[in-house]
């Protein structure tokens, strides 16, 4: 008895997980269509941020890298940054983690704020085709005002064969 109560309780604890993990990243309830429009301006802004730095990369927006942020900022939000890249860099995996806070009444600068965050990382690694994921989050004070926007940014790349 208490065997299948375990059993089922894991079951739906699963389910929970899973739609939890369903659901949109940085959207407002205005629909995922909206959000993902709005990441794609972002991405354009954040190369046009790039290229007046004298960057040739462009980075191109990867829907499914917003899944990824939002695993790493639900599940993982107290995890350190670093050690997450040290653990993808080890493992060889071409992705890196960034956390950006930008306040509320600057909110006009984000991408220069992104662009300024993943500069090292674009420095470090020449010739490569680079993908870009977002999960925003609004950050309210004690009257439910937003104040600022923690942005949880997955960089991702592929290395270009000739």
């Amino acid at each position: 008895m208490m065997l299948r109560f375990r059993k089922m309780m894991a079951v739906l604890l699963a389910a929970a997980l899973t739609l939890t993990m369903l659901t949109a990243c940085g959207g407002g309830g205005s629909g995922r269509g909206k959000a993902v429009n709005e990441m794609v301006e972002l991405t354009k802004s954040v190369n046009e941020v790039l290229k007046k730095d004298g960057y040739t990369e462009i980075l191109k927006y990867d829907a499914e890298l917003d899944k990824t942020a939002y695993l790493y900022r639900v599940y993982r939000e107290n995890s350190d940054v670093r050690g997450i890249n040290n653990d993808w860099k080890d493992k060889n995996v071409n992705r890196r983690l960034f956390k950006v806070d930008v306040l509320e009444a600057k909110k006009a600068d984000s991408a220069s704020k992104i662009a300024e965050e993943i500069k090292p990382t674009l420095e470090n690694i020449k010739g490569d085709d680079w993908s870009i994921g977002y999960c925003v989050e609004s950050k309210e004070n004690s009257k439910k005002e937003v104040v600022s926007r923690e942005f949880t940014i997955i960089l991702e790349w592929k290395e270009v064969t000739k």
